[in-house]
């Protein structure tokens, strides 16, 4: 059959691992309700690149690493890769039937797409595109309506991950309207997630083996006890933050029920989880690799003194601690980081996942060498760019390498002449280097690309006045509105203090608020963190309200949402005290952030501000954990300040101990 269609292509969703037909690597281990998981995960990277239907680099890697993640998940998974047709049909049938009597059925696919009068449809590697009096029409082509529909036998929750990439045409029929999937919408117990918003471009991305989105989902889907829909406010953040603003995920909820990939207790942030690794193990290793990840971070001085220690690494006892194997794990796979791989069979050479770990590193000593593009992103990614495991490098130290980055950005946009990312790193290194004039050129190139973290620098030295740059707050703050307007989060919370300032224009404070929870609700912890201090002055509906937004910042990683959420706890302050609530959220913020939670809890003037069920609720944790060998007073001692900084520096990951519990008074 021959119908017209509107063409798009659609790339990946997901990744750590090597080419397609490599042998499956070693489950990676993670505790799974009692359910049948079933998913479909097709590929299509090998089309012939004729007659304007181009082949893809991404889409099969993306659905053998989303085979692979989902297979450690419990799913039971029907991979296809390269797929003609029939092969399509043969396989969505198997699934089909076995989604019938699944608890959960997934569906991901990868590869070309389009759009046939406003309806979905998949691309198979042998569709043919032919042309009559200008019209374009496609045969062999698969309804995404027909998957939907068999897709909808499954009793229970029902998932379709779909990656938008650019359109796959090589010749010039391309109009506006000729971009994106359809919106699809979701039916009960329905979610469905894109790489983009409805009708428009994604990209499949130059460097890495990943698309953006495939990359994004990876370093969340195996964070454990995180629903669905907050895991993909993640994850929008972070190829919205990649992407520079150009690309926003979007996704469609009908689910009726809580879904988590992994629905394990939540656990710390990765840079907590990294450093706690390199302090319980005194391994200068780890702490290199610490830094090298996070060199901006929270423990980043802690992390230099232990590169520069003269002791070795900690004891083969200690490096048989399961609670550090299972975190030294989790990091791996979450950061896909070889040097951890390494750093996991040196310290564990039994451990359950040595497979697994020998394998992603034999993949990566086969790949190329570093790109123009991923040496630019490595040496000038700033820092509110960087995904979930990725800090990105602050000005002072990007000031370091300027000339090396430089030279990488330039020829990273000069390869790739339509993204405007590669110019706005260009920019941000001459400022960085000192070199004003060109640096501004280079924002301004870069922004005429729709580069919006270009837009928010150029607009913070407009407002400012930076180096002697002519002030024009007027400017800033179109800057900032264009870059809101693209769904930007840090574009909607510049605009935002702009608005509560009145930089630029007049004061809007209700305006401001409601930016910031536009951010917050596309999964911004900083604009959910702001929204919690707004709360608490008055915006919004009162504390409560204030504690939702810093816990959905927690949520989404913020570290720094702990210690005010702890206090609101702490204190009852608009809600019923929760000392316990309260002690866990001070232990994290203790064990991750700047030190501000320590001191509070230490320095004289401060500590004795806490309530006693609070500060007993955390000795009896730290007795737990074998740091704390006073008695339960609910008084901060010496002995409790010596067990906050134990439990900082290592303590997090140690065992449990049962020990007796004492209750009285030091």
């Amino acid at each position: 059959m021959r119908r017209m269609v509107k063409v798009m292509c659609l790339c990946a969703v997901l990744g750590f691992s090597a080419d397609a037909g490599q042998s499956q690597v070693a489950a990676i281990t993670s505790p799974v309700p009692e359910e049948r998981r079933v998913a479909l995960v097709l590929g299509n990277s090998a089309y012939q690149d004729t007659k304007d239907i181009r082949a893809l680099t991404k889409p099969v890697n993306d659905a053998f690493d989303m085979a692979e993640a989902l297979r450690g998940l419990g799913f039971e998974v029907f991979p296809g890769a390269d797929l003609d047709y029939a092969e399509t049909l043969s396989v969505v049938d198997d699934f089909a039937e076995a989604a019938e009597t699944a608890d959960v059925a997934l569906f991901f696919y990868s590869g070309h797409a389009g759009q046939i009068e406003g309806r979905n449809v998949l691309m198979p590697v042998d569709t043919e595109r032919t042309e009559d009096n200008g019209t374009v029409y496609y045969e062999r082509v698969v309804p995404l309506a027909n998957v939907i529909a068999r897709l909808d036998r499954a009793p229970g929750v029902k998932i379709l991950l779909l990656d938008a990439c650019q359109n796959p045409l090589t010749g010039s029929l391309t109009t506006e309207d000729q971009t994106g999937l359809a919106g699809v919408a979701a039916g009960r117990n329905v979610f469905i997630a894109y790489a983009t918003l409805p009708n428009r471009e994604a990209y499949e991305g130059i460097r890495g083996r990943n698309s953006y989105f495939t990359k994004a989902v990876l370093s969340h889907i195996r964070v454990p006890g995180v629903q669905i829909e907050d895991m993909f406010k993640a994850v929008r953040r972070d190829v919205s933050a990649d992407t520079r603003g150009v690309q926003i995920p979007w996704d469609n909820s009908g689910l009726v029920q809580d879904f988590f990939f992994d629905p394990g207790d939540v656990e710390a942030s990765p840079e907590t989880l990294w450093w706690q690794l390199a302090a319980v193990n005194k391994d200068p290793d780890l702490a290199r690799l610490y830094l090298d990840r996070f060199p901006a971070g929270t423990h980043a001085k802690s992390a230099e003194a232990l590169v520069n220690a003269p002791d070795g690494k900690a004891s083969e006892a200690t490096g048989n601690n399961t609670r550090q194997e299972r975190a030294l794990w989790q990091l791996v796979v979450r950061s896909r980081s070889v040097d951890l791989a390494r750093e996991y069979l040196e310290m564990f050479p039994d451990g359950p996942e040595r497979e697994a770990a020998r394998t992603l590193i034999g993949r990566a000593e086969n790949r190329a060498a570093e790109t123009p593009e991923e040496a630019c992103v490595n040496l000038a990614l700033h820092p509110r760019d960087g995904q979930s495991l990725r800090g990105g490098v602050p000005m002072w130290q990007l000031a370091g390498h300027a000339e090396e980055a430089i030279t990488a950005c330039k020829r990273a946009g000069t390869d790739n002449p339509q993204e405007g990312k590669y110019l706005g790193l260009l920019a941000r290194t001459l400022w960085a280097d000192g070199q004003t004039q060109l640096a501004l050129e280079s924002y301004e190139a870069a922004i005429a690309l729709g580069d919006m973290r270009a837009a928010l620098s150029l607009g913070l030295i407009l407002e400012d006045g930076r180096r002697g740059v002519p002030q024009d707050p007027e400017r800033a703050r179109a800057l900032y509105t264009s870059a809101a307007h693209r769904g930007f989060s840090d574009g909607l919370i510049n605009l935002a203090v702009a608005m509560r300032r009145g930089v630029g224009g007049d004061k809007d404070p209700e305006g401001a608020f409601l930016l910031l929870k536009e951010a917050a609700d596309a999964g911004s912890p900083l604009a959910a963190i702001n929204l919690g201090r707004l709360a608490l002055q008055g915006f919004g509906n009162g504390e409560a309200q204030g504690l939702k937004y810093l816990e959905d910042a927690i949520r989404y990683g913020a570290v720094d949402a702990f210690l005010p959420a702890a206090i609101l706890y702490d204190q009852g302050r608009g809600i019923r005290p929760d000392p316990f609530r309260a002690a866990d959220y001070l232990l994290e913020a203790v064990a991750g952030d700047r030190g501000d939670a320590l001191a509070l809890l230490t320095e004289p003037h401060t500590r004795a501000g806490w309530s006693p069920d609070t500060i007993r609720a955390m000795q009896a944790t730290l007795v737990r954990r074998g740091l704390y060998h006073g008695v339960l007073s609910g008084v901060p001692s010496a002995a409790f300040d010596t067990a906050l900084a134990d439990w900082r520096n290592g303590g997090y990951l140690r065992p449990d101990e049962k020990r007796g519990l004492q209750v009285g008074s030091d």
